[in-house]
């Protein structure tokens, strides 16, 4: 259950957020900055508190976390129960596929361009979540229907995203589709998820990522950038 106070501190936070939002349309940038510093201040204290308790990917463990979502990439890492690190780059794997569509070469350099900001924390211990990583493990573990306890944990060197990317781009969407028995939409931007998941690790410095299929909701205001 979550407590009247979470929801009090979120609401805060999406607040001073849109305040910056409308400092910066009506022009008073120097408001917009104040409102921003203010935002990342309380959100990276709220994040330490709350982030991924218990039954999130990292349970009470520090580590970084990745999710590839659809328009964004969320990149956190947390060190002594703290989050030190939150970054939310602006490239996703829908995004990937209507800016490049299938280009190596646009891929690489839009996703380097997009995520120029991340570090090599080099963290302990690095996990995905989302449906780019749990479609790789699926497909690793050669699950027949999807079965979150089976992904849960399934460990996937760079290596393996890498050449995860490379057998999906030699596919067609058909291919692909059948393959991995997901959706035609699911299908055309998996290549270029894989891709996107395992330059960002590298980015991070992870030569390892355990794919979860576990957040909480506290994670998943994180990641979805409501806080």
């Amino acid at each position: 259950q979550v407590s009247e106070k979470f929801m009090a501190g979120a609401s805060y936070i999406w607040n001073i957020s849109l305040t910056a939002q409308i400092a910066e349309a009506i022009g008073k940038t120097a408001d917009a900055e104040k409102w921003r510093n203010k935002r990342a201040a309380l959100k990276k204290a709220f994040c330490g508190k709350y982030l991924n308790r218990e039954s999130g990917a990292l349970g009470n463990g520090d580590g970084a976390v990745i999710d590839v979502g659809g328009a964004s990439t969320e990149v956190l890492l947390r060190k002594d129960g703290n989050v030190v690190f939150a970054k939310s780059c602006k490239v996703g794997a829908v995004l990937l596929k209507d800016a490049c569509g299938e280009d190596k070469d646009k891929l690489k350099a839009f996703i380097a361009e997009r995520t120029e900001d991340l570090i090599a924390f080099r963290a302990p211990v690095t996990y995905a979540v989302g449906g780019t990583a749990t479609t790789l493990a699926s497909l690793k573990l050669g699950l027949t229907e999807y079965d979150g306890e089976k992904v849960q944990g399934c460990r996937l060197t760079l290596n393996e995203v890498y050449e995860a990317s490379e057998r999906l781009f030699a596919l067609s969407v058909e291919a692909r589709q059948a393959l991995l028995r997901t959706d035609a939409k699911r299908a055309d931007i998996i290549a270029g998820g894989a891709y996107l998941l395992a330059r960002t690790a590298e980015k991070t410095g992870a030569r390892e990522i355990i794919v979860s299929d576990r957040d909480n909701l506290e994670g998943y205001l994180f990641v979805r950038g409501i806080l």
